[in-house]
């Protein structure tokens, strides 16, 4: 863990499903041994990125819908605007894309999405005009098509 700690952020960290061991092969080998696993398994992305995702179409709906534009919310700022477009966006986003690519769309980690997704979930509950407005970025989002 200390040696993996010097590393910094690394994306496989955040990748790895359940049943998988994280480490170098020596590591990884010695623990399934001692686990009495005699087949190693390859390691499998637990999210796929959806097909037919658009995320211009996406980035749209939020631009509409919040009436914010994409270098308000697609960037580092944190006025409580751009964290709502930011928040509804990925609320919305979580139905169609990868926490990849929804942290490639808002200069976010993927675990800062992940953070951001869980507090709007939970603020959702107590007021609904996050939850009415991602419903407005979905309707958007899906009347594209038309």
């Amino acid at each position: 863990m200390a040696a993996g700690a010097k590393l910094g952020h690394q994306d496989q960290f955040y990748s790895v499903g359940d049943g998988c061991v994280l480490g170098s092969d020596e590591f990884v080998d010695a623990t399934i041994h001692r686990m009495g696993e005699t087949e190693r398994r390859p390691f499998r992305r637990q999210e796929k990125e959806a097909e037919g995702f658009e995320p211009e179409r996406l980035i749209f709906a939020v631009e509409e819908a919040c009436n914010i534009s994409r270098d308000e919310f697609c960037g580092p700022g944190k006025v409580a605007k751009v964290l709502l477009a930011k928040e509804t966006l990925i609320v919305a986003g979580r139905r169609r894309a990868s926490m990849r690519e929804l942290a490639e769309m808002t200069g976010l980690s993927s675990s800062a999405v992940g953070r951001r997704n869980d507090r709007a979930i939970e603020r959702m509950r107590i007021n609904d005009n996050l939850q009415k407005l991602t419903a407005v970025v979905q309707s958007i989002y899906e009347r594209q098509d038309s």
